[in-house]
């Protein structure tokens, strides 16, 4: 089980932070009683710019309706973008894979996102389609788990695993919120696939070697929508920092070894919601938000980190200097946990998912 080839794709309306931080003060001013605190809130997050679905001035008035059709409209031009481009990389035919699962939380349509690609791409009239709706953050992580999943069963397929959000048509012109007020600052939009091979096919590439679902009790009001009439709006409590704290670590991988390579987990600040301690040789913390803003839910090309995880190979010898260690770094959110392997090292992605009570 290999990952062959990742690519992504982003809408052609960019707007740097700072207009945006504009946008909003002009939008919300009179309903926001410190501008000064949006502001900053705005400007503290780390993000740069973020690309938009649709010019700033047409949010004013969208509806749910006018929103969820922008929505189908740039899922799909995003999505073939993006699955065109890993197919390339990883040197397959639009007709070879035998699955494809699409991952999205930000948008409805039906016939799903993969069916209306089917002809637009030239998959296969035979393809297994997987649309997953609802896994917010997690659905990077357990989309590659899933299609791990298939090529286990299939080891000479090949699937494509597409993530498309575009989070600023949830966007909810009324909401005041610390959690929406957050969000307006954080998301973006676009688009992420990548190319899974089974263990027969011939190239090589980034081994899963194992996957591990694991709920966490409880936990089904931390993050998540209220959906109503007016779309989608933000749930996002103050304890998520608290549930991963009390949770990530405590679950191994059942039906592998465990790795045996040096990893380290960088514990995370409740308060901050950064890692603390940094070991001697790591890099300070990446800021993964600054291009385009953090996208829900895609694989590792895009995604909002809550944990990173840096596995690093031994030295050769004591007269190599720790810069020389080479590393790979991947992010994850909530949800299942994942092991991959490259010649370097093994990378433990251990995330979490909600557990209704």
């Amino acid at each position: 089980m290999r990952i062959l080839s990742a690519a992504s794709a982003f809408p052609e309306y960019h707007y740097t932070q700072r207009q945006l931080i504009d946008a909003f003060l002009q939008h919300w001013g009179p309903l926001v009683s410190d501008v000064r605190k949006l502001e900053l809130l705005h400007h503290n997050v780390g993000v740069d710019g973020r690309y938009l679905a649709r010019p700033i001035e047409q949010y004013v008035n969208m509806t749910f309706g006018q929103a969820n059709n922008v929505w189908i409209e740039t899922a799909q031009r995003l999505g073939a973008e993006a699955v065109s481009k890993a197919l390339a990389l990883a040197g397959i035919p639009p007709d070879r894979p035998g699955a494809i699962i699409f991952v999205s939380v930000t948008g409805i349509s039906s016939p799903s996102i993969d069916a209306l690609l089917v002809n637009r791409l030239g998959l296969s009239p035979h393809i297994r389609r997987t649309p997953i709706f609802g896994l917010g953050c997690v659905a990077g992580a357990a989309g590659l788990a899933r299609a791990a999943d298939y090529v286990r069963a299939y080891p000479d397929q090949y699937v494509i695993l597409l993530s498309v959000e575009l989070c600023s048509l949830t966007l909810q012109r009324d909401d005041v919120s610390p959690a929406n007020l957050i969000s307006t600052g954080l998301f973006g939009d676009g688009a992420a696939a990548v190319i899974v091979a089974g263990r027969d096919c011939p190239q090589s590439g980034i081994e899963i070697v194992d996957t591990c679902p694991t709920f966490y009790p409880d936990t089904e009001d931390v993050m998540g929508w209220a959906i109503s009439e007016k779309g989608f709006r933000i749930v996002l409590s103050p304890s998520v920092p608290e549930v991963i704290a009390a949770n990530v670590g405590r679950f191994g991988f059942p039906s592998c070894p465990q790795p045996t390579h040096p990893r380290r987990y960088l514990k995370l600040d409740s308060a901050h919601r950064r890692p603390q301690n940094p070991p001697r040789h790591a890099a300070g913390p990446r800021n993964h938000g600054s291009g385009s803003g953090r996208l829900l839910g895609l694989p590792a090309t895009h995604g909002e980190p809550f944990l990173h995880i840096r596995s690093h190979r031994p030295r050769r010898n004591h007269a190599e200097p720790p810069s020389a260690h080479r590393h790979l770094e991947h992010t994850g959110s909530h949800g299942p946990r994942l092991l991959l392997r490259t010649p370097a090292a093994e990378v433990v992605i251990s995330v979490c998912l909600p557990m209704p009570r």
